[in-house]
């Protein structure tokens, strides 16, 4: 008797709707749990190394979702990388926070009450001071974008004290060369927003 094979994203669907309980405790009300596996499930199809990734990873990567209170999957919300796990000769997909989510949940957290990052380009008019009045001015250049010589985020914390962060393009890549993901994923497919 020959058996008909599951259809891989059949089964992955079942162990996720198994595990729905236990997202159901991690997860804030406000988190769209059918949401969240439909965005994991559509970016495991889309990317060949994550359509690699093990089911156990997919769920722990939903897990982790919830537990950070978040339905979103890449921009504004969580990364799904592929990471080879040596353990196991298998992809894992691994949860990475962008920083707009960073962001928020440190407002959420009143560890800040502001915060913006943009990217710096050849050409765009940039100064910043350090010293006794820190500040930074940036007007980017529209018609003729450069390359991306600087990353910077600026912040206002509860007391009012506002004040920034700047990485050079030479930062930036030691960055990425000292990131597990970094020839993969949103190093490649999201540069920019990575470098913010």
């Amino acid at each position: 008797t020959v058996t008909k094979p599951v259809d891989e994203s059949q089964a992955l669907v079942k162990v996720l709707n198994e595990a729905m309980p236990e997202l159901k405790r991690l997860a804030p009300k406000y988190v769209n749990l059918s949401r969240l596996m439909a965005l994991a499930l559509e970016a495991k199809m889309k990317n060949p190394l994550l359509a690699k990734c093990s089911g156990t990873s997919v769920v722990a990567f939903c897990k982790k979702c919830a537990e950070w209170g978040t339905d979103r999957v890449g921009a504004g919300g969580v990364w799904a990388v592929p990471f080879w796990n040596s353990k196991t000769n298998s992809y894992d997909m691994t949860p990475i926070p962008d920083w707009r989510l960073l962001i928020e949940k440190a407002k959420k957290a009143k560890a800040i009450t502001h915060a913006t990052a943009d990217v710096v380009r050849h050409g765009d008019k940039f100064h910043y001071s350090r010293g006794m009045t820190p500040n930074v001015t940036h007007e980017p250049e529209i018609e003729q974008m450069g390359k991306v010589i600087a990353a910077y985020c600026i912040y206002t914390l509860p007391d009012g004290t506002r004040d920034f962060v700047v990485m050079s393009a030479t930062e930036l890549e030691k960055g990425r060369r000292s990131s597990k993901a970094k020839d993969a994923g949103p190093w490649v497919d999201w540069l920019e927003e990575m470098m913010k």
